[in-house]
Parts: structure tokens; sequence; C-alpha cells
């Protein structure tokens, strides 16, 4: 190895402890409660229910979590919430690790070097989304591990855990069943039946847990709510700065900001704002969302030629990344913290990029870096407002960043990687030999 080189992933190590200590320094559950708020709140109303028999909301965030995550605090409910949040916010120091090890044995080589654990390392402690989960112990960590497992599940050949990943995630919040339907549209019928065991078998158990009433009100009701109300806030025509959608993208570009004081609004007080051209804003988004399911049908129907299990296993793992990216193209409501489930695809892409560098050239590459570095929000926001100050939103720089969508705009960048990757894999038979 060079000097260059050396130097090179030395420096990437050093600012990646140094971002990641900061971050923890910053924020964390003992220094500031207030980021656990979520999961202090969620695990109030699963203690509320073990002791009266009724689920109910009791903060001011008016949101149901899945049936299987109550029951999963519920099984902490003899306890106070100040004796369990250091324990869970340590022993995500175990969790992630491991279900980033069993993502990295489904799709890196047989032999896992050092490179490869720094390249991994340094992806997720650099990731903004990761960060935000990791201080606040949200549901989307126990979505990432699950995920992690139906990963490593469906390129191994285990359907049953496959299934059992996606159904798991899909029952704490919903967005890993994307990973279902791919499952379904990529006729993996032993997958699938592996996702509607598990799906009864869950269902009955909470069922039987939580009572029929609960069970329907909360586990199917609220569901279709989310899906189909216009009164849920996650279905309204905001512009609001978290969400970092398709839909909200365009809802913040048609945002009514055309004075100081709502700029005042937007970046300071509320984060959000009125849309203008309601009916031209939804039907563009409609017409956006229809050209992508398209590309996604396009590139997950091909059919390939004779490949080895070794380039067809990367193939899947690049159609399942797409399928979460697919999350933050259809869903509208996929706040800041929500992208740690789509830390997968990132690290699927970077491990293929980097292990078969000699196979791909400087638009995969190029494509990949700049999605990341838009994603992953690589400069605290702590930091970022020190800058000196815009003339339009002072120093509100960390608010602006999330306004001006640039995440979302990470996750095309990386979306379009990857289907050329798939397109370069497909076309290239002999391009990942079985013994690599």
């Amino acid at each position: 190895m060079s000097r260059a080189e050396k130097s090179f992933w030395g420096l990437a190590l050093f600012y990646t402890l140094a971002h990641f200590g900061y971050s923890i320094a910053a924020y964390n559950p003992l220094t500031h409660p207030v980021s656990v708020n979520d999961l202090r709140v969620t695990f109030l109303e699963a203690q509320h229910w073990r002791q009266t028999g009724d689920l109910v909301l009791l903060g001011g965030t008016n949101v149901f979590y899945g049936l299987l995550y109550y029951g999963f605090l519920a099984l902490f409910s003899a306890f106070s919430f100040e004796q369990l949040i250091l324990p869970f916010y340590l022993s995500q120091l175990v969790l992630f690790p491991l279900s980033i090890f069993f993502l990295m044995k489904a799709v890196a080589r047989k032999r896992i070097g050092w490179k490869e654990i720094i390249l991994a390392a340094v992806l997720t402690l650099n990731f903004g989304p990761f960060l935000e989960s990791f201080a606040s112990c949200k549901v989307e960590c126990l979505e990432f591990y699950l995920i992690c497992l139906a990963f490593y599940g469906f390129l191994k050949g285990w359907d049953w855990l496959a299934g059992a990943g996606v159904v798991s995630g899909m029952l704490m919040k919903y967005l890993p069943g994307f990973l279902g339907i791919y499952f379904l549209l990529k006729r993996k019928w032993k997958t699938v039946l592996w996702c509607l065991a598990w799906g009864l078998v869950l269902s009955g158990a909470l069922w039987a847990v939580f009572g029929g009433r609960i069970f329907w009100e909360t586990g199917v009701g609220h569901f279709l709510a989310l899906v189909f109300s216009p009164k849920v806030e996650t279905n309204e025509l905001i512009a609001l700065l978290e969400w970092q959608t398709l839909s909200s993208t365009l809802n913040r570009l048609f945002a009514q900001t055309d004075s100081p004081r709502m700029w005042d609004l937007v970046l300071k007080t509320a984060g959000t704002a009125p849309v203008q051209h309601a009916r031209w804003v939804i039907a563009l988004a409609l017409t956006l969302k229809m050209i992508f399911v398209g590309i996604y049908l396009w590139v997950i129907g091909r059919r390939w030629p004779t490949l080895n299990p070794k380039a067809q296993r990367l193939l899947y793992a690049l159609e399942m990344s797409l399928t979460l990216l697919m999350t933050v193209i259809l869903v509208q409501a996929v706040r800041i913290h929500h992208g740690i489930i789509l830390l997968p695809a990132f690290l699927t892409t970077a491990l293929l990029l980097f292990q078969y560098r000699g196979s791909f050239g400087r638009i995969e590459k190029a494509l990949f870096l700049s999605a990341y570095a838009l994603s992953a929000v690589l400069i605290p926001g702590g930091l970022l407002n020190r800058l000196p100050p815009s003339p339009i939103w002072g120093q509100s720089h960390a608010r602006m960043y999330y306004w001006l969508s640039l995440p979302f705009y990470g996750y095309l960048l990386l979306f379009f990687c990857i289907v050329l990757c798939h397109r370069k894999l497909r076309s290239r038979p002999g391009l990942i030999s079985e013994s690599s």
C-alpha cells in the first residue's frame, strides 16, 4: 500500500471518529433527554397498555407505531424509562456493528478485509440519519437491524429469515414492507410464503395479546388512515422541512416563502410553509412517481443472462437497495432520521464499487460519492451553523440544508447509480467471478 493510500485511510478514519465523537458528546440521552422524547412517549403508552389494557396516545406526537413495537417495549414495562434508557442506548454499540457485519457477509467477497471494515465504519458513522437515530434510540434502529437480517437471509437462501426480517420490520413501523412487495414482484414464492406465514403467526400473537379491538384500530385502522386519509398529517399538502421525499421536495419548491417573515417562520420556528399551485404540484408529483415506478419495474423485471450465483446475489442486493429507495419516491412523510433504513443501500453499493472497482467506471463512482456527500450531511449541524451568516437565512445553515432537499437529491443520485451498476452487471456475465 502506498503512503498516499495509507494517508487517505488514516484521515478518513480520523475525521470519522472525530465526527462521531462530537455527535455523541453534543447530542445524547444523558445530556439532552429531549432526544429520546419519541421513545419515552411510546414506552409510556406501552406501559399504560400493560397496566390498564387500553392503548392510547399519551403525548403530542399523535402517532401510533406498529403493535409489535408496543409489544416489544411492554416487555420492559416493569422498569421505569430512566432505568432503561442507558441500556437501550448502549445496546446499539453491539447491535449496529452486528447488523452491518451480517449485511457485509451477504454482499461482500468471501474474505472481508480491514479496508472493507473501515469503509463500512466511515460510511456509517458519518451518515446523518444514523447519528440522529443512534442519539434518539428510534424504532428505525430496530427496522435497520431487521432489514440487514432480511438482506442476509434472502441473499444466503434462508427464506424464513428474510420473511421474518421483513414482516417484523413492517409490524414495527411499515416501511420495510416494501421489501415484501419486491419479493412478490420477483415471484420469489418461497420468500413470499414465509412472509405470509410470519405475518399470520405474528398477527395472531398480537391479536391474542392486545385483543381484537386494539388490533383492528391500531394495527389495521391506523395503517389505512396513513395511506388514504387526507386528515392525517402525513398526507397533508404542506412544505415541511423534515420530509425528504419526492412529494415534499416539490412542496418546498412551490412553497410560499416570499417574505422575510415567512423565511423566519420556516427556518426558526415551525419549519413549514403553505404550498402554492397545489393541483399542479400534486399532478407533477404523480407524474414523476409514475416515471420512477416505471424505471424501477423495468430494472427488476429485466431478464438476466446466464450468471454465476455470486453475480446473481449482487444483482438481488442492488434490487433490494433500489426497493428501499422507492420509499422516498412513493411515501410523503419520510423524516430525516428515517434515512437510516436507506443505509443498507449505501453500504451495499459502496462495497460493490470498492471490491470490484476495476469493473466500474467514473460515472458510477462519481454518482455514489455525490449521493453520499449530499445525503450523509458530513458536517455536523452544530458546526455548520457557525459558518458566516447568509443574507437570506442568517446562520440557519443546517435547517436550510434540509429545506433545499439536499439529502433527497442524494437519494436520487444513489438511485441512478444503482440502476447503472445493475445494468453493467446484467449485461456483462463475466464481470463477477464466483471465486471472488
